[in-house]
């Protein structure tokens, strides 16, 4: 039978419709928007404390009671949120709701550890304790290694009453299954014959943190400090780094790097110590029914965390809300393709992602106005 909507409904709709658009267009074109509405545009960053955590809370009224989102970002060498995730949380402050960025300072430098679980428990707790965020009408985002803790502390009985929905971006099934393609070498996706090939942060990330498993007789001490100033960017003083150690250090460093010739002894090693994070905060561990609607947006040809993690968590995770898998021609790992590359591929991708934030705008307020399955399902765009 048709459903027959009031009025309100079809305002609230096309209302929110619109809304999904320029929170796409924010994220998406961020530079162009930015300086669009720089006069109107009065959101506040601030570092506020929930319990004994440092978040970021990004707000346009920060003293008026409004619905929460909690952005959960993956491992990064640096503090703050910059880049997709800074520009997304603006944009939902500026549609009027709070957005608070926590910051996990046990997975800076380091592969996730259960202390991270436990810490971001407490505060996602604790804000929704706060009187300026609205009972039970908090969503949850996770990106990168980020959902992993995301689905994870979903779980939590007193987490789950409170959120209405759960967003991924580029998530991962297991530790261990992203280090196997990060050194994998080149891939190829099964959209047309585009050929993936993994970006070094994840291999130099996991190289780091097993490092003294690796070879004792490595100098780990300049090792150690190139890497990490390779990680926050700072790419020059990495090259001086190398340029000070010995050979064999430097050959080691750079067969890292470039994901070639890292010897089979030391790949050998290297995938051995990934086994050892098989279920080190892995979703794929949830037994549990998470009950509210899980959308998972991953970018086809991602080079960090491949698109196959998304296929695999979809088909895992249970929950009566509904899991759906949009995998996007547009996006890259926290990077968007740009308009000229491939117009059409843009075009496609944008609009698929723009439903994908109507979906989250709408669960804020209701679940009936979308008809979801109570099976998993996995849909997927394409240029």
């Amino acid at each position: 039978m048709k459903q027959v909507r009031t009025f309100k409904e079809s305002g609230f709709l096309i209302k929110t419709r619109f809304s999904s658009i320029v929170i796409t267009a924010f994220i998406v074109k961020p530079r162009f928007l930015m300086t669009m509405l720089r006069f109107v545009f009065t959101v506040r960053r601030e570092q506020i404390h929930v319990g004994s955590a440092l978040v970021l809370r990004y707000s346009q009224t920060p003293t008026a009671q409004k619905p929460a989102v909690i952005l959960i970002r993956g491992n990064q060498a640096s503090d703050g949120y910059y880049g997709m995730l800074n520009y997304l949380a603006q944009a939902l402050a500026f549609f009027g709701f709070h957005v608070f960025a926590p910051i996990l300072d046990d997975t800076k430098g380091y592969l996730l550890k259960q202390e991270s679980l436990e810490t971001l428990k407490k505060i996602i707790k604790g804000i929704a304790e706060l009187d300026i965020v609205k009972p039970e009408k908090i969503g949850i985002f996770g990106e990168s290694f980020g959902s992993g803790l995301t689905l994870l502390a979903a779980e939590d009985p007193e987490i789950n009453r409170n959120i209405r929905f759960i967003l991924l971006f580029s998530p991962y099934t297991t530790i261990e299954s992203a280090v196997q393609f990060a050194f994998s070498g080149k891939t190829v996706s099964d959209r047309k014959k585009e050929r993936v090939v993994p970006d070094p942060y994840l291999r130099i990330l996991f190289a780091l943190n097993v490092l003294d498993d690796i070879d004792p007789t490595l100098d780990k001490a300049v090792l150690r400090q190139a890497f990490i100033n390779y990680l926050m960017g700072r790419r020059e003083w990495a090259t001086d780094d190398i340029r000070k150690i010995g050979k064999r250090e430097r050959d080691f460093f750079l067969s890292v790097l470039r994901g070639t010739d890292v010897g089979e002894a030391k790949l050998a090693t290297l995938l051995e110590q990934a086994e050892n994070y098989r279920n080190v905060l892995s979703p794929l561990t949830i037994q549990t029914d998470l009950l509210k609607p899980i959308l998972i947006v991953h970018g086809i040809t991602d080079n960090v965390l491949n698109c196959d993690q998304s296929r695999v968590l979809a088909e895992a995770i249970t929950s009566s809300g509904g899991v759906t898998a949009h995998l996007s021609p547009l996006l890259r790992h926290q990077k968007f393709f740009s308009f000229f590359s491939n117009p059409w591929r843009w075009i496609v991708g944008f609009a698929q992602l723009s439903e994908v934030f109507f979906k989250m705008l709408v669960y804020f307020e209701t679940y009936d106005l979308l008809k979801h399955s109570d099976q998993t399902t996995s849909s997927r765009q394409e240029a």
